[in-house]
């Protein structure tokens, strides 16, 4: 493989560049957005059976459950505005909802530029 790069000669520079960066930020992507890291199977359960028991949920719990995972943030977010009621809840959650889906969405528009450039070199 080597000399199939070296016989392309220093128009193969960028086209290797780019082929490791898109396999870096694949690589990376895949393991940030697995489904448990994103959003526990179990949380909404346990975030209800602990509503249910004690009737409340303390704010250093929710601070807890808001720093572990995306949907654990809007979750607690929204815990922490319900007595503003559903406009105020709705409205604080969609906000943390779209500052979630901005982290989660890093690096693709990165990857669809490399494919673009990789495409305009010829691979």
């Amino acid at each position: 493989m080597w000399e199939l790069v070296k016989a392309g000669g220093w128009l193969m520079t960028p086209i290797v560049v780019c082929s490791i960066l898109a396999l870096v930020i694949i690589i990376e992507r895949s393991h940030t957005l697995q489904f448990n890291k994103v959003a526990p199977s179990r949380l909404r359960e346990q975030l209800i059976t602990r509503l249910r028991e004690n009737g409340d949920i303390g704010r250093t719990q929710l601070m807890n459950v808001k720093e572990k995972t995306p949907l654990g943030d809007i979750l607690a977010t929204g815990l922490l505005y319900r007595q503003y009621g559903l406009d105020s809840m709705t409205m604080h959650m969609q906000n943390r909802a779209s500052v979630q889906v901005h982290q989660l969405e890093k690096n693709i528009n990165m990857l669809g530029t490399i494919g673009a450039i990789a495409h305009y070199w010829g691979c």
